[in-house]
Protein backbone atom coordinates (compact mmCIF):
# COMPACT_ATOMS: atom_id res chain seq x y z
CA UNK A 1 0.00 0.00 0.00
CA UNK A 2 2.80 2.64 1.04
CA UNK A 3 4.75 1.80 -2.77
CA UNK A 4 1.23 1.76 -4.16
CA UNK A 5 -0.28 5.47 -3.08
CA UNK A 6 3.87 7.06 -2.45
CA UNK A 7 6.30 5.75 -5.14
CA UNK A 8 5.34 8.07 -7.70
CA UNK A 9 5.72 10.66 -5.39
CA UNK A 10 8.97 12.90 -6.04
CA UNK A 11 11.15 14.30 -3.18
CA UNK A 12 10.98 17.79 -2.60
CA UNK A 13 12.50 20.46 -0.09
CA UNK A 14 10.11 21.28 2.74
CA UNK A 15 9.06 25.07 2.44
CA UNK A 16 10.62 26.94 5.56
CA UNK A 17 8.26 26.93 8.52
CA UNK A 18 8.33 30.63 10.47
CA UNK A 19 7.17 29.64 14.08
CA UNK A 20 4.34 32.45 14.67
CA UNK A 21 5.76 32.65 18.18
CA UNK A 22 8.92 34.75 16.92
CA UNK A 23 6.70 37.50 15.44
CA UNK A 24 4.90 38.02 18.95
CA UNK A 25 6.03 41.61 20.65
CA UNK A 26 4.54 41.49 23.96
CA UNK A 27 2.62 39.28 25.50
CA UNK A 28 -1.07 38.34 24.34
CA UNK A 29 -3.85 37.92 27.02
CA UNK A 30 -6.77 35.25 26.65
CA UNK A 31 -9.60 34.96 28.91
CA UNK A 32 -11.76 31.91 28.58
CA UNK A 33 -15.00 31.36 30.75
CA UNK A 34 -16.47 27.94 31.65
CA UNK A 35 -19.27 26.08 33.72
CA UNK A 36 -16.99 23.43 33.45
CA UNK A 37 -14.49 25.23 36.12
CA UNK A 38 -16.64 24.93 39.11
CA UNK A 39 -15.71 27.79 41.27
CA UNK A 40 -11.69 27.39 40.43
CA UNK A 41 -9.71 30.05 38.74
CA UNK A 42 -7.32 29.74 36.77
CA UNK A 43 -4.00 31.64 35.22
CA UNK A 44 -1.62 30.14 33.20
CA UNK A 45 1.68 32.23 32.01
CA UNK A 46 3.91 30.27 28.64
CA UNK A 47 7.39 30.92 28.58
CA UNK A 48 9.35 30.11 25.28
CA UNK A 49 12.37 28.33 26.40
CA UNK A 50 15.57 30.27 25.13
CA UNK A 51 17.06 27.09 23.58
CA UNK A 52 15.85 23.51 22.29
CA UNK A 53 15.52 19.94 24.91
CA UNK A 54 17.31 18.31 22.14
CA UNK A 55 19.98 20.82 21.50
CA UNK A 56 21.46 21.74 24.83
CA UNK A 57 20.77 18.67 26.75
CA UNK A 58 22.67 19.36 30.14
CA UNK A 59 20.42 22.98 30.50
CA UNK A 60 17.09 20.95 29.83
CA UNK A 61 18.43 18.35 32.31
CA UNK A 62 18.56 21.25 35.12
CA UNK A 63 15.58 23.02 34.40
CA UNK A 64 13.80 20.00 34.82
CA UNK A 65 15.19 19.25 38.23
CA UNK A 66 14.90 22.43 39.23
CA UNK A 67 11.15 22.60 38.25
CA UNK A 68 10.41 19.54 40.19
CA UNK A 69 12.08 21.19 43.76
CA UNK A 70 9.91 24.04 43.29
CA UNK A 71 7.04 21.99 42.91
CA UNK A 72 7.46 20.27 46.04
CA UNK A 73 5.37 21.04 49.27
CA UNK A 74 8.14 22.58 51.31
CA UNK A 75 8.83 24.48 48.45
CA UNK A 76 5.07 26.21 47.93
CA UNK A 77 4.15 26.32 51.64
CA UNK A 78 7.56 28.95 52.47
CA UNK A 79 7.29 30.08 48.80
CA UNK A 80 4.16 31.09 47.90
CA UNK A 81 1.33 30.15 50.94
CA UNK A 82 3.62 31.98 53.44
CA UNK A 83 2.83 35.41 51.30
CA UNK A 84 -0.14 34.81 49.72
CA UNK A 85 -2.49 32.90 52.68
CA UNK A 86 -6.14 32.17 50.87
CA UNK A 87 -5.71 33.54 47.78
CA UNK A 88 -3.96 30.95 45.68
CA UNK A 89 -4.16 27.32 46.35
CA UNK A 90 -1.77 25.64 43.88
CA UNK A 91 0.74 25.94 41.05
CA UNK A 92 2.65 23.80 39.05
CA UNK A 93 4.82 23.76 35.84
CA UNK A 94 4.91 22.05 32.63
CA UNK A 95 8.07 21.98 30.24
CA UNK A 96 7.04 20.47 26.53
CA UNK A 97 9.80 19.70 23.86
CA UNK A 98 8.04 20.59 20.76
CA UNK A 99 10.81 18.98 18.44
CA UNK A 100 10.85 21.55 16.16
CA UNK A 101 11.87 25.71 16.63
CA UNK A 102 11.03 26.23 20.20
CA UNK A 103 10.19 24.14 23.62
CA UNK A 104 7.47 26.21 26.14
CA UNK A 105 7.11 26.42 29.70
CA UNK A 106 3.71 26.89 31.45
CA UNK A 107 3.52 28.22 34.72
CA UNK A 108 -0.08 27.98 36.46
CA UNK A 109 -1.72 29.25 39.52
CA UNK A 110 -5.40 28.73 40.49
CA UNK A 111 -7.61 29.88 43.07
CA UNK A 112 -10.73 28.83 44.52
CA UNK A 113 -11.90 32.70 44.69
CA UNK A 114 -12.51 34.62 41.24
CA UNK A 115 -11.41 37.77 43.20
CA UNK A 116 -8.07 36.37 44.24
CA UNK A 117 -7.13 36.21 40.69
CA UNK A 118 -5.54 39.55 40.58
CA UNK A 119 -3.57 38.45 43.32
CA UNK A 120 -2.63 35.31 41.81
CA UNK A 121 -1.01 37.09 39.35
CA UNK A 122 1.15 39.50 42.38
CA UNK A 123 2.00 36.29 43.64
CA UNK A 124 3.67 34.77 40.07
CA UNK A 125 5.45 38.46 40.42
CA UNK A 126 6.45 37.84 43.68
CA UNK A 127 7.73 34.05 43.21
CA UNK A 128 9.45 34.95 39.88
CA UNK A 129 11.56 37.09 41.29
CA UNK A 130 12.47 35.01 44.19
CA UNK A 131 13.01 32.20 41.56
CA UNK A 132 15.50 34.59 39.52
CA UNK A 133 17.50 35.49 42.55
CA UNK A 134 18.78 31.96 42.85
CA UNK A 135 16.44 29.40 45.40
CA UNK A 136 17.46 26.61 44.53
CA UNK A 137 19.75 24.78 47.39
CA UNK A 138 21.91 21.68 47.48
CA UNK A 139 19.94 19.86 50.25
CA UNK A 140 16.87 19.70 47.62
CA UNK A 141 18.65 19.19 44.90
CA UNK A 142 20.57 15.68 46.01
CA UNK A 143 16.84 14.67 46.83
CA UNK A 144 15.34 15.34 43.28
CA UNK A 145 18.33 13.87 42.13
CA UNK A 146 17.73 10.50 44.06
CA UNK A 147 14.35 10.20 43.09
CA UNK A 148 15.20 11.02 39.16
CA UNK A 149 18.09 8.32 39.57
CA UNK A 150 15.84 5.47 41.55
CA UNK A 151 12.45 6.45 38.55
CA UNK A 152 15.51 5.71 36.03
CA UNK A 153 16.42 2.38 37.53
CA UNK A 154 12.87 1.14 37.50
CA UNK A 155 11.61 2.07 34.26
CA UNK A 156 14.94 0.47 32.76
CA UNK A 157 13.54 -2.89 34.44
CA UNK A 158 10.24 -2.47 33.13
CA UNK A 159 10.21 -3.42 29.50
CA UNK A 160 7.50 -1.65 28.18
CA UNK A 161 8.84 1.68 30.24
CA UNK A 162 12.48 1.17 28.87
CA UNK A 163 10.88 0.60 25.22
CA UNK A 164 8.96 3.97 25.81
CA UNK A 165 11.86 5.95 26.82
CA UNK A 166 14.31 4.91 24.26
CA UNK A 167 12.04 5.64 21.82
CA UNK A 168 10.85 9.12 22.91
CA UNK A 169 14.44 10.49 23.58
CA UNK A 170 15.52 8.90 19.64
CA UNK A 171 12.33 10.67 18.10
CA UNK A 172 13.51 13.78 20.00
CA UNK A 173 17.31 13.62 17.99
CA UNK A 174 19.34 12.23 21.13
CA UNK A 175 21.99 9.09 20.37
CA UNK A 176 21.63 5.92 22.22
CA UNK A 177 25.10 7.34 24.32
CA UNK A 178 22.76 10.52 25.20
CA UNK A 179 19.90 7.99 26.69
CA UNK A 180 22.47 6.38 27.93
CA UNK A 181 24.75 8.18 30.16
CA UNK A 182 21.32 10.31 31.44
CA UNK A 183 22.55 8.67 35.07
CA UNK A 184 25.40 10.53 34.61
CA UNK A 185 24.49 13.92 34.00
CA UNK A 186 21.90 13.90 36.10
CA UNK A 187 24.85 13.09 39.04
CA UNK A 188 26.92 16.50 37.76
CA UNK A 189 24.19 19.11 37.46
CA UNK A 190 24.82 21.67 39.76
CA UNK A 191 22.79 23.80 42.33
CA UNK A 192 24.76 26.79 39.94
CA UNK A 193 23.42 24.81 36.62
CA UNK A 194 19.77 25.04 37.99
CA UNK A 195 19.59 28.65 39.15
CA UNK A 196 21.36 29.89 36.16
CA UNK A 197 18.95 28.29 33.88
CA UNK A 198 15.63 29.44 35.80
CA UNK A 199 16.82 33.06 35.67
CA UNK A 200 17.92 32.71 31.79
CA UNK A 201 13.74 31.22 31.59
CA UNK A 202 12.08 33.58 33.74
CA UNK A 203 13.93 37.17 32.85
CA UNK A 204 12.06 36.85 29.66
CA UNK A 205 8.46 37.74 29.03
CA UNK A 206 5.56 35.27 29.09
CA UNK A 207 4.52 35.19 25.52
CA UNK A 208 0.76 34.53 26.58
CA UNK A 209 -1.03 34.70 29.31
CA UNK A 210 -4.54 32.69 29.64
CA UNK A 211 -7.19 33.44 32.23
CA UNK A 212 -9.72 30.84 32.88
CA UNK A 213 -12.66 31.77 34.89
CA UNK A 214 -15.71 30.44 36.07
CA UNK A 215 -19.12 31.08 33.38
Amino acid sequence: LIKKYFEDIPPTKLPKKNSSLQKIDGRKTIECRSTKTGSLSTVKYTYKVPFLYKDNLRKSTALSLALEILEQPAFFINGVLKQMTDTVSGFGFSYTALFYEYDILDVTFSTNIIDNLDRAEESWSYLRRKIINGCINETELQKIKKRKLIALAYKKENISQISNYFGWNLILGFSLKDILSVDNLIQSITVKDCNDVLKEVFSTLPISVMKTLPK
